[in-house]
């Protein structure tokens, strides 16, 4: 009975769509506390309600990127791939590692170059930065180059620029999953 039910959910792109619709409603809701707290007039915002709004947005990007993970595992499985076969578990490209440029490439998603740098970042945001203080490694947290600016930062950094590849990235997943079924 549990093994059955095992392969039938871990199997299902919809249940991994909808998986990644609730983590992108959960990442709303932050959103639109964050967003509200910091749109108050400052005498009526204290500082401790100013920084702990500010503090939301590492786990609201963790969620989104946990959402792009979920709903690319879709498009995967969508195409003939499959998580559970028999009682294993099996990995789909940087699956277990959380790695959402590995996995687009494996989709072979077509991706500018701003695209690739915000999944980078939103990978840094699933593995550490939405959950912990500091990576497992060192070497997962250099400071990277800033496209477009010359500057150099840690791969946390997000902007309203962001917001807006972020969105083009999701568009392009979700219509990977509403194309026609080919296999990989």
């Amino acid at each position: 009975m549990h093994l059955e039910w095992h392969l039938e959910a871990a199997n299902n792109p919809d249940a991994w769509e909808t998986a990644a619709d609730d983590l992108l409603n959960a990442s709303g809701v932050l959103t639109r506390e964050r967003e509200a707290v910091l749109k108050r007039e400052p005498e009526h915002t204290d500082v401790k309600s100013a920084l702990a709004a500010t503090m939301l947005r590492p786990v609201e990007l963790m969620l989104r990127g946990m959402a792009l993970e979920c709903l690319m595992k879709a498009v995967w499985l969508k195409r003939g791939g499959r998580f559970v076969e028999g009682d294993g578990f099996r990995d789909f490209a940087g699956g277990r590692k959380h790695d959402l440029i590995e996995m687009a490439n494996a989709l072979r998603l077509k991706l500018l170059p701003r695209e690739e740098d915000v999944l980078d970042r939103l990978t840094a945001f699933v593995r550490f930065a939405g959950r912990y203080p500091v990576p497992i490694r060192a070497s997962e947290s250099p400071l990277r180059p800033i496209r477009d600016s010359g500057g150099m930062a840690a791969p946390t950094v997000w902007s309203s620029h962001d917001d807006a590849n972020f969105g083009d990235i999701l568009a392009n997943v979700k219509r990977e999953l509403i194309a026609p079924a080919h296999k990989q």
